[in-house]
């Protein structure tokens, strides 16, 4: 029986995305042949720890990793045994977990990257010879994520697949959540992700001004792992005075059925490693409008449009109105995307290879 130890490095969390996409492996892995347990900073919610405990699998709390020699020095103590420890994060800080693993000679060591920059570049940069040796595996959730933080060549692209059938569009989920949201005859432009720097909420909250101005029914639908409303977003709202216009939703469960909800998916990031919340969006059969720092291999359907964020707000306006007029079928973007690495029966199959390689 193979033992794997999955650390995810920012919080693992059911709203968080790297867990998201952690999760979504897991959940599809036949667990008959292997034993996968998590390890991060943070307690985590009843919900998380019954479904690990009901697939016999453990979770460990890690210290902070702003304690770095107290986090390597409880890790050294879990890791062994463990035949895989699989790091899920962002930059060259994953060398603080992969120490404890490299120092026990665990056989496989996966250093896997989801994003395409860091908030912390100069420690980055000073870490990253001692990180490129410490992992035998490079895994990156897209090909400019890999280029990033690995090098040209030296990793492997494993997509942030989904469960599709969870998203599939549906018309009875769809008119049963715009009646509980009191949008049943409002043009809903949406989106999902965390309100901070990246996601890049500013850019959104103005290209929705364009829109309500052109279509007064129009309404915002913001989805997001952010507890609350940081101030300097609440003023912009406040100012540009959207009322009952726009609905915030916090750390839902059920984006997939908010997703049925929308009529337009918009994604202003600044940067992203992927974009896993777009590829949900095009299972559920939106059209979708990103911004052109998300990775292009985002598009799986076809039915993506790329923006400069250097395009003023009236011609995002238009493009995204544009697109919503086109009135394509829904149940389209699925059948592509069925087909697609990014099927999570498809995905999996890579991941276990990976993990017993050796």
């Amino acid at each position: 029986m193979k033992k794997v130890l999955v650390i995810i490095t920012t919080a693992f969390v059911s709203y968080g995305g790297l867990t998201m996409v952690a999760m979504n492996y897991y959940r599809a892995i036949d667990k008959s042949k292997i034993i996968i347990d998590f390890a991060s900073s943070n307690k985590i919610s009843e919900e998380l720890r019954e479904e690990l405990r009901q697939n016999n699998s453990s979770y460990y709390q890690l210290p902070s990793r702003k304690k770095p020699f107290k986090y390597v020095k409880v890790l050294k103590k879990i890791v062994v045994g463990y035949d895989v420890v699989h790091v899920n994060g962002n930059s060259a800080t994953m060398a603080l977990d992969l120490r404890a693993p490299y120092k026990c000679k665990c056989p496989v060591r996966i250093a896997h990257c989801h994003n395409t920059k860091t908030s912390h570049p100069i420690i980055n940069k000073i870490l990253k010879p001692i990180f490129s040796k410490m992992y035998t595996n490079a895994v990156a959730c897209s090909q400019s994520a890999g280029e990033w933080l690995f090098g040209p060549d030296n990793f492997l692209v494993l997509p942030n697949a989904i469960n599709l059938s969870k998203f599939n569009y549906s018309e009875i989920v769809r008119n049963k959540v715009r009646q509980e949201l009191n949008v049943v005859d409002k043009l809903v432009i949406g989106t999902v992700g965390a309100m901070n720097k990246q996601k890049n909420y500013e850019k959104l909250f103005n290209v929705f001004k364009q829109i309500k101005e052109n279509r007064s029914s129009s309404h915002l639908l913001c989805v997001t792992g952010t507890s609350v409303i940081p101030e300097g977003l609440q003023k912009i709202i406040d100012k540009l005075n959207f009322g009952d216009s726009i609905t915030i939703l916090h750390k839902r469960p059920d984006v997939n059925c908010l997703l049925q909800a929308m009529d337009v998916f918009v994604f202003p990031s600044k940067w992203e490693g992927f974009g896993i919340a777009l590829l949900e969006a095009q299972t559920a059969g939106l059209p979708c409008i990103a911004s052109d720092r998300v990775p292009y291999e985002t598009n799986v359907t076809d039915n993506v449009r790329y923006l400069s964020l250097e395009l003023s707000d009236e011609q995002w306006a238009e493009v995204i109105l544009n697109e919503y007029d086109k009135n394509i079928p829904r149940s389209q973007s699925f059948n592509k995307i069925v087909l697609s690495d990014f099927n999570i029966e498809v995905a999996e199959k890579k991941l276990m290879e990976i993990y017993f390689a050796n």
